[in-house]
């Protein structure tokens, strides 16, 4: 029978790894489900090593508890390298939850029973049953708190490390009353009462930074969309500019064909043919319109080009795109936007204007790089230097939350002749 209840014991280990890859998982951007369904099997077979080689220790003890906390931050930390905050706070909470639903139960099972805590120590039925509670508890607890998980995916760092604190306290404190219960070998009442406090408590908290969370994500969201409408107006105009130029072209190219037309009746072919070598020539000149297949893409650059180029700016594209790639296009078009807007605005007061953007795709990555000239002063990107200063925080900021939605990073770089800014968006295939 102890190899029967050392299978329960390490399947109880196992079943607990598994629950807090799913809870932290939630609340993070996907990594894809192979590199979940790898990081579930290692995390288990790490956790059945570390049962079979601690089976002898006692199963509330500290050494198993780190030893178990080390697996479980080990594999996240593999998993999930960009969200380190997330993966700490959210495994101390989930640590917690385990102790409170185990000490709950413990508690309540010797209370109701009249047992010894000893008697639970044992390999028994009594301990095997109050193992399948404390699972069952916490696999309801964690779908529970699963339901608020779309709002904790935006609270701010500083309320999460708020959350570890209160959590660390609150666990130190459930360890304390564990502890003098262990040492006595029975239960009372209140402490049974303490721990079901604690662990309502601790749900409560987190429910509360999720409502919080909510409230924030909200008020942002407000405030995005007001300044979102305030950017399209903006390019509302740069495309009634652009329409203006290509009217003008257009009745420029009416005229240029009267004139060719008359040199051809009038059979002056010398001159014609030096009107058509020189309308040739510009031809090749001309911006020709990017076609990448990405409507959001092709829909924002051609715009931003063209304007660009009507303000007397160099722009230089180098477009390398395959078909199939997982792009966001309202998101990108958000990107490229604010990005190529700061580097126009960049260059229009230099002599020499000129702005350079490149995009192409390598190991499942998008890499998107924007280059502007600039005076050899440094530039302070924090202070805004758009005539609506209001402007400013969809500018910046909103590259950076946009980016960070489509599981990217950014970087803004400065020489001492060129600003640079760099956009990854990883697993783009």
């Amino acid at each position: 029978m102890d190899v029967l209840y050392q299978i329960v014991d390490m399947a109880a280990s196992m079943v607990e790894a598994t629950i807090c890859l799913f809870f932290v998982s939630v609340f993070l951007e996907g990594e894809g489900m192979k590199k979940h369904l790898i990081g579930t099997a290692a995390v288990n077979v790490l956790t059945a090593i570390m049962n079979a080689v601690t089976m002898q220790i006692n199963v509330y003890s500290l050494i198993r508890s780190l030893a178990f906390v080390s697996i479980l931050l080990g594999t996240q930390f593999w998993m999930y390298r960009r969200e380190w905050a997330k993966i700490v706070t959210l495994t101390i909470v989930y640590i917690l939850f385990i102790a409170l639903v185990d000490y709950s139960t413990v508690a309540l099972m010797t209370y109701c029973f009249r047992q010894e805590f000893n008697y639970f120590q044992d390999m028994t039925l009594f301990r095997i049953v109050g193992t399948a509670i404390s699972k069952v508890l916490l696999l309801l607890l964690v779908l529970l708190l699963y339901w608020k998980s779309p709002e904790m995916k935006q609270l701010k760092k500083s309320y999460l490390y708020l959350l570890t604190v209160i959590s660390g306290s609150i666990f130190c404190f459930a360890v304390y009353v564990f502890q003098n219960f262990m040492d006595r070998n029975q239960i009372f009442g209140s402490e049974v009462l303490i721990f079901s406090l604690l662990l309502a408590v601790e749900v409560l908290f987190f429910l509360f930074f999720a409502v919080t969370a909510d409230s924030q994500g909200r008020k942002e969201e407000i405030r995005m969309m007001d300044l979102h409408n305030e950017f399209l107006l903006r390019t509302l105009e740069e495309e009634k500019k652009n329409f203006e130029i290509w009217s003008g072209r257009l009745h420029d190219y009416k005229n240029l064909m009267l004139y060719i037309r008359e040199l051809f009746l009038k059979k002056d072919y010398a001159k014609l043919g030096r009107v058509l070598e020189e309308q040739t020539g510009l031809l090749k000149q001309q911006y020709g319109y990017i076609i990448t297949g990405y409507a959001g893409i092709d829909g924002i650059v051609n715009a931003k080009v063209l304007y660009a180029r009507s303000q007397g700016v160099h722009v230089v594209c180098q477009l390398e795109l395959p078909a199939g790639l997982k792009i966001d296009n309202e998101r990108i078009a958000i990107v490229l936007g604010n990005l190529l807007d700061n580097a126009i605005r960049g260059v229009e007061d230099l002599p020499e204007k000129k702005i350079e953007l490149s995009m192409k795709c390598s190991k499942d990555n998008l890499f998107i790089k924007i280059i502007n000239n600039k005076m050899p002063e440094a530039i302070n990107f924090s202070k805004s230097s758009k005539k609506n200063s209001r402007l400013h925080g969809i500018g910046i900021q909103s590259v950076q939350r946009q980016i960070k939605l489509m599981n990217g990073e950014f970087k803004l770089t400065q020489t001492e002749d060129s600003v640079m800014a760099v956009v990854v968006i990883y697993e783009i295939k």
